[in-house]
């Protein structure tokens, strides 16, 4: 069936570069299924595969965007006038609040200029501002430097939405009016997660809560990538898929993102057979664009165009095409 579905790829690719029109594609049943975070990397084609991945990815980090809300409410938790350890036990007071006191959290090292905390949510809590119900553990530390207060969390096991998250997210500000977000993640059932940009909050409650995006990252999947196969020509993905996210923002009211882009890249090497025998290698790439939009935001539905760059000196073939995003929500019908 993979086969099947591949061949008729590259029948439209080399109709495409025949005519120099791009094919448009129908949605196809290999992408990303509703409900399944695990379908996200799962479709039989390269393009499916990686739309379905850097779609994921950019999602996950709105999830765990949305758990580090319940640590630090941006303005008014953090103080720049505060020490790291009063820092810390603002964060103390704000998971109280946000979780009910479900979360168990204590101050382990206080300090001037550093302060660390446990935090234990158990089985699951709820989170009053986002609605999400986060279970597993982190600990949290509170740096303050030159004006510039960091919460850097490590999260051990800290699940929500589906997503397992192993790994560091901190967020920094020297202003409490501007915030840049640094992840290094493994997201499980997907893969890993980094990203280095910016991020702001608006509204406070499940209602009107809304996280947005801008920067750059990467994202590596559990599974091995599809193999692009074309007529003499065999790509292998090399490296990670390379994310640059814009404007890019959920509200956690909504079942999908709704705005923004995400473009990512897939570097491969491709290997050429000659005519007289032997093979030649060369750099090739995989470019897409997710388009996210308002009916994103109930649909899951995403506009993705890709391009395939053998590297050869052909011609890259664009295709467009439309992929299913899994619900980041369980009480969303799909």
């Amino acid at each position: 069936m993979a086969d099947s579905k591949l061949r008729s790829l590259l029948t439209l690719v080399v109709v495409a570069a025949a005519t120099g029109c791009p094919p448009v594609l129908p949605p196809r049943p290999d992408l990303p299924r509703p409900g399944s975070l695990g379908d996200c990397t799962s479709g039989s084609t390269p393009e499916g595969a990686h739309a379905g991945g850097a779609g994921c990815a950019a999602a996950s980090l709105t999830t765990l965007k949305g758990i580090l809300h319940a640590f630090v409410e941006e303005d008014p938790t953090l103080s720049l006038d505060a020490t790291a350890e009063e820092n810390a036990n603002a964060i103390i007071d704000e998971l109280e609040t946000q979780t009910n006191a479900c979360a168990d959290a204590t101050l382990s090292v206080g300090g001037a200029d550093s302060a660390t905390l446990d935090v234990d949510f158990g089985e699951g809590c709820d989170v009053v501002s986002s609605g999400l119900v986060v279970a597993g553990a982190a600990s949290v530390t509170v740096a303050k430097a030159g004006g510039t207060v960091t919460v850097t969390v490590t999260a051990t096991a800290l699940a929500a939405e589906g997503y397992t998250f192993d790994g560091t997210a901190s967020i920094a500000t020297d202003d409490l009016l501007a915030y840049t977000l640094s992840v290094d993640v493994t997201a499980d059932p997907i893969g890993d997660v980094t990203f280095e940009g910016t991020t702001a909050v608006s509204g406070s409650t499940i209602d009107d809560l809304a996280i947005s995006f801008d920067g750059a990252g990467t994202f590596t999947a559990l599974t091995p990538a599809p193999v692009i196969v074309g007529p003499a020509t065999t790509c292998v993905a090399a490296g990670a898929l390379t994310l640059e996210i814009a404007d890019f923002e959920r509200t956690f009211a909504a079942c999908h993102a709704g705005a923004g882009t995400v473009a990512a890249t897939q570097e491969y090497t491709c290997s050429r057979e000659r005519v007289g025998g032997g093979t030649t290698d060369n750099d090739g790439t995989l470019t897409l664009t997710l388009a996210f939009d308002a009916d994103t935001s109930t649909s899951g539905a995403v506009t993705v165009t890709a391009a395939v760059d053998p590297g050869f000196g052909d011609e890259p073939v664009s295709t467009t095409t439309e992929v299913q995003l899994p619900s980041l929500r369980t009480d969303c019908a799909e």
